[in-house]
């Protein structure tokens, strides 16, 4: 491969086009480049923009070996920045940017890989300003591919590297699908497969179903228009602009297509049912690589059709049996493309500052400024905002990024105390929430916020966002804080470790530690003493378990989580006498049941970080309180406890343990017996407690698993408290509750709590939210907390049902009118969508009928467990009502139903929390179906544990209330 200083760089003004574009051409056959690259785009930008150029030419001798044509703009951003930039093959103006180049780059002769690249830069940083050529500030890159190489080169040169945009690509690697032998279908997920196929049968019954080449210029233009029509329509839906806003991107592709069509490296393909246009499809095509690059699909109100899809998989397989190599989706990370393809290269917009001083004060302003900015790749419908910058420095400045870590989760507890480790040590942590309200995405410690799906079926949609995700952010280690995470990762541990490294056990350790029994038996057999208990037997009656274990007895699930049913906590419970038991036992269990003798004491926990077998680091604490739910949310630092210590080194060596646990154990003070609850082999909710006591687990674990390190153990105060202080406020009212304690009692206890905050002023007691270098999360904690008491009290109020009523309908008929001409998407959303949702929905279509016109109807859940039937005792309560729900089965509510709706409406609290929690970014209101009723009520209550007569009595408040709904519906004209 020929060196850098053996080219030779010419940068002149472009003027003469025919022998710019001849020798373009006669470069473009020497060099494996994309259709952006080829003469014929930037022949086309060239005529249609008229922007003036500097060419850029590469020699090796006298060969010719790169081109690229540069052009000057003076940027001004932030309202008081002026930059001068160099753009690569772009203007700099965003109307004439909008085109937007892909694959951009230099034109190389294919023989000498990235040494032009490097050439051109140093002559850039070499050269004399002149008046033809002044200096210059910075270099853009707009969609550049796998920027790795241009970043570490940046860094040889001195200069700073951020990204304005970075966005994956996805491909269908053509060639491959041949050689397997296999179909094109046959690479897809069982869930993309289905979706094409049921659209397709769906839209044969119409006519069918045709995919068309326009064959000359006049008919392209008659596609281009139709494609035009159906593309901004669609958009102004959305409420923006679309692509045709634009005037020089209809300017330039009609340009383009004249010159185009006829060579054979554009087509615009239209896709028929019965004659009737379902969508139009605008592909370049250069050396077998095809490029989708624009789209208008007709989008109707029954969700099975998906006309993106099948438009797409015609195209693929026309391209497949003509022998191209290639069909690129390009950048971006809509679901579409995630299910049609795999993953290709990162597409950036890259830009290369010199280190002066104003761009340095813009970076720094930037990293502050982008503190915790909200980004969506892998999922679908992802928003267009360019991505936080992921900020570079030139090597050797004190702002040089340590490492990058993603840490999975959303609580103020062990995910919050990671984030806040990670950040102080200097790591760019990012975060991927299930919960997008939650008061710890506030910390000034997360520098990006990335949307993932949930697991769900065959978990392929979650493991093609993942693996984007990891691809485009090359992350240095993964953080899962629970076990909805963590047990995917595992399940993919192979592929995703070959992105990153995993912060997980290895799989014998998971194997123990998250099955009960087997902790328990591991525990035997290393001398840790645990409560007498065993296994659930079939022949195993009540009264003959209660005589062999006492009571009150424990009943636990082997795990607290199972693999195929991921969102649904087996919870540890109490039975104190035979009848209880029974009520228990006749549950199904799939995991199998643990019975446990009850032992009183205190609880206790003993955390470690240990490294093959050996404890690098523990920590002890003691709850503070065991009534109720408050036990976890106060506890304090305590002296090593001989034997506990000695137990867990014996089962962490037995295990050859690496990483971080909790042991959880049960400590009596009046006997000194103890024993082992169970053990948390992943990260835990009272972690903030030894993090601010200086015992650094998260971090000290990131040394451990990125750079190999194991750190020396530190001491720690003991008697020192940790609170999480709005969970604990909450717990010590359900206590006061539980107690009956009346208004005497409940002062009383009131009392005893607020005289612990002495511990604060005499710093015996840290929070594990309001800290001092980032109290945010606190504050929003403490603004949810008198939000929702305000909330509690206002629905007390006179007259507050009224209020709603009028409020909810005044929100529906705003809704509705904002739609406009187009269709209404209403849906109702309960928890688990078996028992509210679908009835409500069922009643409303039935009372709809033929009058539906632009209405339609759908009923989801927030629990992503889709596939679930209604229980018989509400198929009962609806057949007598008229609706059958025989044939009904769960579905989740996906991000792409819930930005398409126009209303959702939901039967309680827990509902619209759940919803907001999971897409705060919607557009439609989120109302409450009992507003509806002429007396309204806050909730429907779900009937999923009570018995017909429940079921009955729900089911008629809910049809009372739809029958408002119509009413409403009725009165906006829409029927």
């Amino acid at each position: 491969m020929i060196a850098a200083d053996a080219l030779s760089v010419l940068i002149d003004d472009a003027a003469d086009w025919a022998a710019i574009a001849a020798r373009w051409r006669e470069l473009q056959t020497r060099a494996d480049t994309s259709f952006f690259l080829t003469w014929d785009w930037i022949g086309c930008w060239l005529q249609q923009s008229g922007v003036s150029l500097h060419l850029v030419t590469v020699r090796h001798q006298e060969r010719i070996v790169a081109m690229a044509l540069l052009h000057e703009s003076r940027q001004f951003r932030h309202g008081l920045l002026r930059t001068n930039a160099l753009m690569l093959h772009q203007t700099g103006r965003p109307a004439t940017d909008v085109i937007t180049i892909e694959h951009n780059g230099m034109l190389i002769d294919r023989d000498y890989g990235f040494a032009p690249v490097e050439a051109v830069l140093g002559h850039l940083l070499r050269l004399n300003p002149t008046a033809e050529f002044p200096r210059w500030d910075e270099l853009q890159l707009g969609g550049f591919p796998s920027p790795e190489r241009l970043e570490s080169l940046a860094d040889r040169f001195g200069l700073m590297t951020w990204y304005h945009s970075h966005k994956p690509s996805r491909a269908v690697d053509l060639t491959e699908i041949r050689a397997s032998g296999g179909s094109y279908l046959d690479s897809l997920s069982a869930n993309t497969r289905y979706q094409i196929r049921r659209s397709i049968r769906l839209y044969e019954k119409r006519g069918p179903l045709s995919a068309s080449r326009a064959s000359g210029v006049d008919e392209a233009m008659r596609y281009f228009d139709h494609m035009k029509e159906l593309h901004q329509s669609y958009w102004a839906g959305r409420g923006e602009r679309g692509s045709f806003a634009y005037p020089f991107f209809e300017k330039f592709h009609r340009a383009l297509v004249a010159e185009c069509l006829p060579k054979g490296t554009l087509e615009l393909v239209c896709i028929a049912v019965g004659g009737q246009p379902i969508g139009y499809v605008y592909n370049f095509i250069h050396d077998g690589w095809v490029c989708a690059y624009h789209t208008g699909f007709r989008y109707e109100s029954d969700a099975k059709l998906k006309p993106g899809l099948v438009s797409h998989y015609l195209c693929i397989m026309w391209h497949l049996q003509r022998g191209a190599l290639r069909y690129d989706f390009l950048a971006g990370d809509e679901r579409y493309k995630a299910n049609l393809a795999k993953p290709g290269p990162n597409i950036a917009h890259v830009v290369l500052q010199r280190p002066l001083l104003k761009l340095r004060a813009e970076m720094w302003a930037r990293q502050l400024k982008n503190q915790g900015r909200l980004r969506w790749p892998g999922g679908a419908g992802a928003p267009a905002a360019a991505p936080a910058p992921v900020i570079h420095a030139a090597a050797g400045e004190s702002g040089e990024r340590r490492g990058k870590a993603l840490v999975l989760g959303d609580d103020t507890r062990s995910f919050l105390a990671i984030v806040r480790s990670l950040g102080r040590a200097g790591i760019e942590v990012h975060v991927a929430p299930a919960n997008f309200a939650s008061a710890a995405l506030k910390s000034r410690y997360i520098a990006g916020t990335h949307y993932l799906p949930y697991w769900m079926d065959d978990g392929a949609v979650w493991l093609q966002a993942m693996e984007a995700l990891l691809r485009q952010e090359r992350f240095d280690l993964v953080i899962p804080c629970n076990e909805t995470t963590l047990l995917p990762i595992r399940h993919h541990r192979e592929r995703l470790q070959r992105f990153t490294r995993l912060a997980i056990p290895d799989d014998h350790a998971i194997d123990v530690l998250f099955d009960k029994h087997a902790t328990r038996e591991l525990a035997r057999a290393v001398g840790v003493p645990v409560s007498p208990g065993r296994l659930a037997r079939p022949d195993d009656t009540a009264e003959a378990v209660l005589a062999e274990l006492g009571a009150p007895l424990v009943i636990k699930e082997r795990q607290s989580y199972a693999f195929d049913d991921l969102h649904a906590r087996n919870k540890v419970q109490f039975a104190g006498s035979a009848a209880e038991l029974r009520e228990l036992l006749a549950n199904p269990h799939p995991a199998g049941l643990l019975y446990e003798a009850f032992f009183p004491g205190r609880g206790a926990g003993y955390s470690v970080l240990a490294s093959h077998g050996k404890v690098l680091q523990a920590f002890e604490h003691h709850r503070q309180r065991e009534s109720g739910a408050s036990g976890s949310y106060y506890r304090v630092s305590a002296p090593f406890t001989p034997a506990l210590a000695k137990g867990c080194a014996a089962m962490i060596a037995a295990l050859d343990y690496t990483g971080v646990a909790m042991f959880e154990f049960r400590l009596d003070s009046r006997s000194g017996q103890w024993l082992l609850l169970e053990v948390n082999a992943r990260p835990w909710g009272s972690m903030p407690l030894p993090v601010g006591l200086g015992v650094d687990f998260p971090y000290r674990w990131y040394e451990l698993l990125v750079e190999g390190t194991e750190t020396p153990e530190v001491a720690y105060r003991p008697g020192i408290y940790g609170r999480n202080l709005v969970p604990d406020l909450w717990a010590s009212l359900s206590d006061a509750r539980a107690a009956h304690a009346g208004i005497g009692g409940t002062l009383k206890l009131a009392a005893s709590r607020l005289g612990e905050f002495r511990r604060v002023f005499t710093g015996r007691e840290i929070q594990d939210v309001l800290v001092r270098d980032d109290m945010a999360p606190g504050f929003r904690e403490l603004r949810d907390l008198f939000s929702d008491l305000a909330g509690r009290i206002g629905r007390r109020l006179p007259l507050a049902s009224r209020l709603r009523r009028g409020r909810a309908q005044r929100a529906l008929r705003q809704a509705l009118a904002g739609a406009g001409s187009a269709p209404v998407r209403l849906l109702f959303v309960c928890q688990g969508n078996i028992c509210r949702s679908p009835f409500a929905a069922a009643v409303l279509a039935a009372r709809l009928g033929t009058q539906a016109g632009s209405v339609s109807v759908g009923s989801f859940g927030m629990m992503p467990r889709p596939g679930r039937p209604t229980p018989d005792a509400g198929i009962a309560a609806a057949r007598a009502r008229g609706i059958d729900l025989s044939r009904h089965r769960s579905a989740h509510l996906s991000r792409e139903e819930a930005m398409a709706a126009t209303v959702i409406l939901v039967f309680d609290d827990i509902n619209r929390r759940a919803v907001l929690e999971r897409y705060p970014e919607i557009r439609a209101p989120v109302l409450k179906l009992g507003h509806f009723l002429a007396e309204p009520v806050a909730d429907i209550n779900d009937p999923i544990d009570g018995d017909q007569a429940v079921y009955v009595a729900t089911y008629g408040v809910i049809e009372r209330a739809v029958d408002r709904l119509v009413t409403a519906l009725a009165a906006d004209r829409r029927l």
